[in-house]
């Protein structure tokens, strides 16, 4: 009885020196509300010949859709921000570019 007495005193003891301590799960990281920025490299804001236009993009940050449109047309979804547009028209176009990122905010550029 007096060795099972120093045991529960040790037991005690040991469990005041080494409580058992819950470690909460981490936090998840704040909404990404930042909107992608994009940057269109071509076309510029000129005359182009007769011939193939490329567009040309990036973002700087990861991105989960792309797409473009040409005169407000309807948006084209694309896989690289880098590619030959559909033949146009003599004359004046508005290109406009969209990019959503992995959280799902939109951006656009013209």
């Amino acid at each position: 009885m007096e060795n099972a007495s120093k045991v529960n005193s040790l037991n005690e003891a040991f469990s005041y020196l080494n409580p058992h301590i819950e470690i909460p799960p981490p936090l998840p990281p704040p909404p990404d509300t930042t909107v992608p920025n994009v940057i269109v490299v071509s076309p510029q804001n000129k005359k182009y010949p007769r011939g193939d236009i490329r567009l040309t993009f990036y973002a700087n940050e990861p991105v989960a859709q792309l797409r473009y449109s040409v005169d407000g047309k309807t948006n084209v979804s694309i896989a690289k921000t880098s590619i030959i547009l559909p033949p146009l028209t003599h004359g004046t176009h508005n290109v406009v570019v969209y990019a959503e990122d992995l959280a799902g905010t939109l951006a656009h550029q013209r």
